[in-house]
């Protein structure tokens, strides 16, 4: 009876502690998924506004984007893509990205010109010699300035490497062809809000009109302009063979894309987590810049032979003589630093 008793004793004495270590257990676990720290933690969400349709190489490169950034964050981020000018205009975008009301925004890096006025040099035309010359630029101390002024409007540009390769060139699409640099004298051309691409074209010859992106289609086909100029791998996706068709070869600077984040909402992120974005902004990268080249060359292609669009390679010297001193005018005017033509030309 003795031996019974303290058996008796021994399977309670292990029962209590069972149920003491599963109720611990169970208290635990649901710490985790409220805590906001485990697998079932809801995803922080980031907003992402481009200007181009989700079928143009920007808006399939910004679902890559985002495919890898959910992949390799666990799920941890999620991002949220407003195609084709949804969150606004493109400067209203930018503007929100540093204000915080958005994100992040993938747009063309001379753009950003206002806040870092170094950056003006990337619209006036035939700066720079070649990609080598350029990439050269990206590595350089001027460079790394602009990257500061941005900083301190609250923006950041995520991309590390800067392989967004954009075009792989820049055309023109007109209702009129322009074979030279005569037939550019008095046409209206559509110009986005940035003074050195309006005061480059001028410069040429041509008359460039202030219209918003999502507008251009419906300011050309009223014949409010006679053109734009864009990378030739966007042409066709946002239809202007419709009413354009002539396309000149114009290769006036080499252009990049930034995929720009606000900085405090970078900022507010674990360390693990910025490097998810930069990894995965730079990979995008890569992938963007390959299926641009292909993108222009199946668009050329289709445009010559299904949309009748009229192709034209002119001689760009009297266009690269034109612009030459008008830099250096840009320089004495003090529009352009004075000297900064001259510190590129020396990164060659």
């Amino acid at each position: 009876m003795k031996k019974f008793l303290q058996l008796f004793v021994a399977i309670m004495c292990v029962t209590s502690l069972l149920i003491t270590a599963c109720s611990s257990g169970n208290g635990s676990n649901k710490s985790g998924s409220e805590g906001g720290s485990g697998q079932n933690a809801a995803p922080i969400k980031l907003s992402l506004g481009t200007i181009n349709t989700s079928d143009s190489v920007d808006g399939q490169a910004a679902v890559k984007f985002k495919e890898l950034v959910e992949k390799n964050s666990n799920g941890r981020l999620q991002v949220d893509i407003f195609h084709n000018s949804q969150l606004g205009p493109t400067m209203t975008q930018i503007e929100g990205t540093m204000l915080g009301t958005q994100d992040m925004i993938l747009a063309g890096m001379e753009l950003y010109e206002k806040w870092a006025p170094d950056l003006k040099i990337l619209s006036v035309f035939y700066v720079f010699d070649n990609d080598e010359h350029f990439n050269n630029f990206f590595q350089s101390s001027i460079f790394a300035n602009i990257q500061k002024q941005l900083e301190a409007n609250h923006i950041k540009w995520i991309n590390q490497k800067f392989n967004w390769v954009t075009g792989p060139y820049r055309v023109l699409a007109t209702t009129k062809p322009v074979e030279k640099l005569e037939d550019l004298q008095g046409m209206k051309l559509r110009m986005p809000e940035v003074e050195t691409l309006q005061r480059s074209w001028k410069h040429l010859g041509a008359v460039p009109v202030t219209i918003s992106w999502g507008e251009t289609y419906l300011a050309l086909k009223q014949n409010i302009v006679a053109g734009l100029e864009a990378p030739v791998s966007i042409i066709r996706p946002n239809k202007f063979p419709e009413v354009t068709k002539y396309i000149t070869e114009v290769r006036t600077f080499p252009q990049r894309m930034g995929l720009a984040m606000n900085l405090e909402k970078l900022n507010s992120l674990p360390a693990d987590l910025q490097t998810v974005l930069f990894n995965a902004a730079d990979e995008a990268g890569e992938y963007y810049t390959s299926i641009v080249e292909k993108a222009a060359k199946d668009d050329l292609e289709a445009m010559k032979k299904e949309d009748n669009v009229q192709y034209f390679q002119p001689d760009l010297k009297p266009w690269k003589e034109k612009m030459k001193p008008f830099i250096y005018q840009l320089e004495q005017e003090g529009y352009l630093r004075k000297g900064l033509y001259d510190e590129i030309q020396a990164l060659k």
